[in-house]
C-alpha cells in the first residue's frame, strides 16, 4: 500500500467535534504532507455530526483520490467543554480510477471490488493495517472555540498515545494545531 494512503488513513481516524452552539459547516485549509494533501470538513446539525476528509494525490488539494467519512450522534457538556460521540457509520469512497486499481490490488479493508463514487461501509474492518472503529464505538473529545469576530474558528482535542479519546479517562486535554474555519 502506498505510504501516503496509510498515513492519510491514520490521520483520518483522529476525529473530533464542535460545540452544540457552533452549528453548521467548518473546514480546514489544504493540509500538505507525505506526497499528498487533504481537506477535513466537519458538519454539526442537530445532535449529529458528520466529518469528511478528502485525500488528494497532489500537494495542492487539486486531484481528489478518496473520501473518508463518519457520522454519529454527539453530546456536549457546556461546563467542561467535553464532547462524547459515537460512530454510527464509517465509509470510504474512491474518487479516482488509479486509486480504484490500488485499493482492489491491495484488497483494502478486505474489499476486492472498489468502484468510483460508491461509498463502502468500513467500520470494524482492518484497512491497510489500521483497524477502523466498529459501529457503536464511543469517542471522548474536547473543543476550543475562537470567538473572534474577525477570525472565528474551532480546534479539536490533540490525540496522543495516552490521551487517545477511547475512554473518558483518556480524553485529550490539549487542542491540536489544526484549525477549522466556518464555510
Amino acid at each position: 500500500m502506498k505510504s501516503w494512503l496509510k498515513a492519510a488513513l491514520l490521520v483520518t481516524l483522529a476525529p473530533g467535534l464542535a460545540q452544540a452552539e457552533v452549528r453548521g459547516l467548518y473546514g480546514t485549509n489544504c493540509l500538505e504532507g507525505n506526497g499528498a494533501s487533504a481537506i477535513k470538513d466537519l458538519l454539526l446539525r442537530g445532535q449529529t455530526m458528520e466529518t469528511v476528509q478528502t485525500v488528494y494525490s497532489d500537494l495542492h488539494c487539486e486531484s481528489p483520490s478518496y473520501d473518508f467519512s463518519f457520522s454519529g450522534p454527539f453530546e456536549y457538556n457546556v461546563v467542561s467543554g467535553f464532547f462524547d460521540y459515537e460512530y454510527a457509520s464509517i465509509k470510504l469512497q474512491v474518487l479516482d480510477q488509479n486509486v480504484v486499481q490500488q485499493f482492489n490490488e491491495a484488497e483494502l479493508c478486505g474489499i476486492k471490488d472498489w468502484t468510483i463514487g460508491a461509498p463502502r461501509e468500513v467500520s470494524g474492518l482492518d484497512c491497510g493495517g489500521q483497524l477502523i472503529p466498529s459501529i457503536g464505538t464511543k469517542a471522548y473529545d474536547l473543543i476550543h472555540e475562537n470567538v473572534s469576530e474577525s477570525d472565528p474558528s474551532i480546534q479539536l482535542g490533540l490525540i496522543s498515545e495516552l490521551q487517545d479519546g477511547l475512554s473518558s479517562d483518556a480524553r485529550p486535554t490539549k487542542t491540536e494545531d489544526l484549525i477549522y474555519y466556518p464555510k
